[in-house]
């Protein structure tokens, strides 16, 4: 079982449940990354097998029971945010821009430098704060689109 490589392996983001007579029992997840869906891309109907552990906003697992409130559901640009800091394209990405050396560029610095640049104090209000979001769209997510793109990514 040791050599089977799963087809994805990373963080998502619950985006709702449902149940019905027609469509039975669903749950929709959200992506980090658009090229994760990639992996999911023609395998309609296949099965797989899934574990999931809640995590908590310490990244540390959740006891299953222990947390009875619901995690707060982050934004969309939250979201991107906190998963493009720990990507290490984006990070490469922002060492190049910041000047820093690609090596002592860190998820933290990564968020450091959203929150400088965005002029917030939490990642959160990228969803809330109207110069936030467009700061971030401006500044941070159409120039690392732009820097994607051009490398044949996406």
């Amino acid at each position: 079982m040791s050599d089977i490589q799963p087809t994805f392996a990373g963080e998502v983001q619950l985006r709702r449940w449902s149940e019905s007579s027609t469509q039975g029992v669903q749950v929709t997840f959200a992506l980090a990354d658009s090229a994760d869906l990639d992996r999911f891309k023609g395998m309609d109907g296949k099965r797989f097998m899934a574990v999931l552990v809640q995590v908590g906003d310490d990244e540390e697992p959740v006891p299953p029971g222990e947390s009875k409130a619901p995690r707060e559901k982050l934004g969309d640009l939250c979201f991107r945010a906190v998963h493009w800091c720990r990507d290490a394209g984006f990070q490469a990405w922002l060492a190049m821009r910041s000047g820093c050396a690609p090596e002592q560029m860190t998820e933290d610095r990564a968020r450091q430098f959203i929150l400088t640049t965005c002029r917030v104090g939490s990642r959160k209000d990228l969803d809330t704060d109207p110069l936030a979001r467009q700061l971030f769209n401006d500044r941070i997510r159409a120039p690392y689109h732009r820097h994607v793109l051009a490398r044949g990514g996406y």
